[in-house]
C-alpha cells in the first residue's frame, strides 16, 4: 500500500503520464504495475504501526514524497513552457494563445510548442527510464516507514525547485 501511494502520487504529476490529458485509468494502471514490480525489490519496513492514525500518516508521507519527486520533473517542463512564453512575448506573439486541454488554461502557442518539444526530447532520449529508475532508488534512499524526510528533505526540494526556476529564466 505504501509503495502504491508513492508511485501513484509520482504518476499524478509525472509529465509523460500526468495531467488531465491522460485518462485516470491509465495512470492508475501504470502506478499499480510499477508498484507490483517494485514490491519484491523494496525492502520491507522494520516496524509498521498498528494504530490507524499512524498508518494514515505513513500513507500521507509516501504520497507527499511521490508528489515531491514527480513535481521536480514537472518543474523542468514548466520551465520550458515559461521560456517559450517569454520568447513569444519578445517576438510579438503574446496575443496568439490557445486553450490547452491538458492544463485547462490558455497558454501561448510558443510556450506550448516548447513544452511539447521538451516532452518529445524527454521521451526520445529515454530520460523517462532514468526517472523511473530514480523512483525505484528512492525506496532505498528514503525507505518505507522511516522518518528520514524531516525539514532538510523539504529544504532540499525547495532548493532544487529554485534551481529549476533559475534554469527557466536562463532559457
Amino acid at each position: 500500500m505504501l509503495i502504491l501511494a508513492r508511485t501513484a502520487a509520482f504518476f499524478a504529476v509525472f509529465p509523460a503520464l500526468g495531467g488531465p490529458a491522460v485518462p485516470m485509468r491509465i495512470k492508475a494502471a501504470a502506478a499499480a504495475v510499477l508498484s507490483i514490480l517494485l514490491y519484491g525489490a523494496v525492502p520491507a519496513p522494520a516496524i509498521l504501526p498498528t494504530a490507524t492514525m499512524a498508518q494514515l500518516l505513513l500513507v500521507l508521507r509516501e504520497t507527499l514524497l511521490g508528489l515531491m519527486l514527480g513535481s521536480l520533473v514537472h518543474f523542468v517542463f514548466m520551465s520550458a513552457q515559461f521560456a517559450g512564453q517569454a520568447i513569444g512575448v519578445q517576438m510579438g506573439l503574446a496575443a496568439a494563445s490557445l486553450f490547452d486541454p491538458s492544463t485547462r488554461e490558455t497558454v501561448s502557442v510558443s510556450g506550448r510548442l516548447y513544452y511539447l518539444l521538451a516532452l518529445l526530447l524527454f521521451l526520445t532520449l529515454n530520460l523517462h527510464h532514468h526517472f523511473l529508475a530514480g523512483l525505484g532508488r528512492s525506496f532505498t534512499v528514503l525507505p518505507l516507514g522511516e522518518a528520514g524526510l524531516a525539514g532538510t528533505g523539504f529544504l532540499r526540494w525547495a532548493e532544487l525547485s529554485g534551481q529549476v526556476l533559475l534554469l527557466a529564466l536562463r532559457l
